[in-house]
């Protein structure tokens, strides 16, 4: 496995800031029960997020980028953090509940573990 470069850890960690910094409380509030079982699955599924983010816009730049340049790795440019929004808008979308009483499927994963 492939180490990241300085770079590349310092865009995933600036991607999980700014998903941290807006859907953190958002994605808890849906949760039934807070407690630490929530809290650390919110944390997990903002980490995931920054992941999958970060895979996207890699592979977009794979298939946009000329193959003799080697691009750097963008800061989160106004550009970049309204993707981010909107990335982040769509996977809390995903997540809401579509029935009064439903559970978050973190939650309900974390729940399933702690019982066994």
């Amino acid at each position: 496995m492939k180490l990241p470069s300085k770079e590349e850890y310092e865009f995933v960690n600036a991607i999980l800031i700014a998903l941290f910094s807006r859907f953190f409380e958002p994605l808890f509030e849906m949760q039934a029960e807070k407690n630490y079982y929530t809290h650390v699955g919110t944390v997990a599924q903002m980490v995931e997020w920054s992941h999958e983010f970060y895979r996207m816009h890699n592979e977009n730049n794979k298939h946009n980028a000329n193959p003799s340049t080697n691009v750097a790795i963008p800061l989160l440019t106004p550009e970049m953090q309204e993707l981010l929004l909107a990335f982040g808008q769509q996977r809390i979308a995903l997540l809401r509940p579509k029935k009064a009483g439903r559970e978050h499927p973190v939650y309900n994963t974390l729940k399933e573990k702690s019982r066994a």
